[in-house]
C-alpha cells in the first residue's frame, strides 16, 4: 500500500513537471522541451545545443524552460530513476507475497489430503475387519466359498494398503505442483500493466528471477522482455515526431486547406494527454464568400479500434468541445 501510494505521488509530480498549463510556455522551444520530457528521459543533440544557448537566459545549466522549472531534464531523470526502483520493488514484494500465500494454501491442501487419506484408510481397515468376520463365518461352514472370499479379501487389502501405487502417484502430483512463483499473482500484475510496455518489462524481469531452474522458460521470458523494450522505444520515437514538428522552421506557418490537419501532442501523463491544434487557415478565408474559422473541435478514440476517427468519437473528456480559434494568430488553447 505504501509503495503504491508513493508511485501515485511520483506520477502526479512528473505530470506537473511537464504540464503546459502550469508552465505556460511562451516559445516553441519551451513547448518542445515539455513535450519531449513527457515522452522520454533521453536528451537529444538538438536539446543539448539549445541548452548552451539558454545558459545566458537565466536557465539553470541550460536545462528546461526559460525562467521556470529550469532544472526540468535532470529532475525528471532523477524522478524516473526513483520511479523505476520503486516499481521494481513493488513487483518483488507482490510476487513474494503471492508466492507466500500459495505456499500456505498448498500446505493446507496437503494436510487436508493427508487427513482424507487417513480417514479412507481407517474406513478401509474397518471394512476389512467386517469382511474378515463374515469370511470366518463362511469358512466355518466350509466349501469353495471360503477360498473365493479369501482371494477377494486379499485383493481388497492390496488396493488400500499403505505404500501402494495409488498413494505414490498422489504424492508425486503434490510434488509437481510446488512452483517457485504464483501464477495468479503474475497474471493479475500483468493485467495491471495494460499497454505500458516499460512496466510490463520491469515486471517480467522480476518474474524471471523465479525461473532460474527452468532455462527454456527463462530464455523465452527474457526474449519477450527485450521485445517489449524495443516496442516501448518505437512508441517513443513515433511520439517524438510531434516534437520534431514543433522544432521545425515552418511549424508556425499556417497550413492552408479545407480540412484542419491532425492535432499534435504537447504533453502526456499516466492518465491524460494534452493536444494543440496546428496553425491552420481555411483556403479562401479572405474571400467574402468563405466565413472565417470561429472554433475547432477535436475527436479521438483508442488506437487500433477499427476505422478512422469520426464525429461520433466523443467518449474521452474534452473531445467534441468547441475550442475558440484566433483567425489572426492561427492559435488556440491546448486541450487536455
Amino acid at each position: 500500500s505504501v509503495l503504491r501510494t508513493t508511485l501515485g505521488f511520483l506520477d502526479a509530480k512528473r505530470a506537473e513537471l511537464t504540464n503546459p498549463t502550469i508552465h505556460q510556455p511562451a516559445y516553441d522551444d519551451d513547448t518542445a522541451a515539455l513535450a519531449r520530457s513527457s515522452i522520454t528521459c533521453e536528451v537529444d543533440d538538438l536539446s543539448s545545443m539549445v541548452a548552451r544557448v539558454r545558459l545566458g537566459a537565466r536557465a539553470y545549466a541550460g536545462q528546461g524552460v526559460f525562467g521556470a522549472a529550469s532544472n526540468l531534464d535532470p529532475l525528471n531523470l532523477a524522478l524516473a530513476s526513483i520511479h523505476t526502483d520503486l516499481y521494481s520493488t513493488l513487483c518483488r514484494v507482490e510476487l513474494g507475497l503471492g508466492l507466500g500465500v500459495t505456499e500456505v494454501h498448498g500446505r493446507h491442501i496437503k494436510r487436508l489430503k493427508a487427513k482424507r487419506k487417513k480417514e479412507k484408510l481407517a474406513a478401509s481397515k474397518v471394512a476389512q475387519q467386517e469382511s474378515k468376520k463374515k469370511e470366518l463365518k463362511k469358512t466355518s461352514a466350509g466349501g469353495m466359498g471360503g477360498t473365493a472370499s479369501a482371494t477377494a479379501m486379499s485383493a481388497t487389502g492390496t488396493v488400500g494398503a499403505p505404500g501402494s501405487n495409488t498413494q505414490t502417484m498422489v504424492a508425486g502430483g503434490l510434488a509437481n505442483e510446488a512452483l517457485a512463483y504464483c501464477q495468479h499473482t503474475e497474471s493479475v500484475m500483468l493485467t495491471e500493466c495494460r499497454k505500458n510496455s516499460y512496466q510490463r518489462a520491469l515486471l517480467q524481469i522480476e518474474m524471471a528471477s523465479a525461473r532460474l531452474d527452468d532455462l527454456v522458460e527463462l530464455e523465452a521470458l527474457l526474449t519477450d522482455t527485450v521485445e517489449l523494450l524495443k516496442e516501448a522505444k518505437q512508441k517513443e520515437d513515433e511520439l517524438l515526431v510531434h516534437v520534431e514538428m514543433m522544432q521545425s522552421d515552418d511549424y508556425s506557418t499556417p497550413v492552408k486547406g479545407r480540412t484542419p490537419p491532425a492535432p499534435i501532442m504537447i504533453s502526456r501523463s499516466p492518465n491524460s494527454i494534452t493536444l494543440a491544434v496546428q496553425p491552420f487557415k481555411l483556403h479562401g478565408s479572405h474571400n467574402s464568400k468563405v466565413a472565417p474559422i470561429h472554433h475547432i473541435k477535436l475527436y479521438g478514440k483508442p488506437s487500433g479500434a477499427g476505422t478512422d476517427v469520426s464525429l461520433n468519437n466523443t467518449d474521452f473528456p474534452g473531445t467534441g468541445v468547441a475550442i475558440m480559434y484566433d483567425e489572426k494568430t492561427c492559435a488556440s488553447s491546448p486541450i487536455t
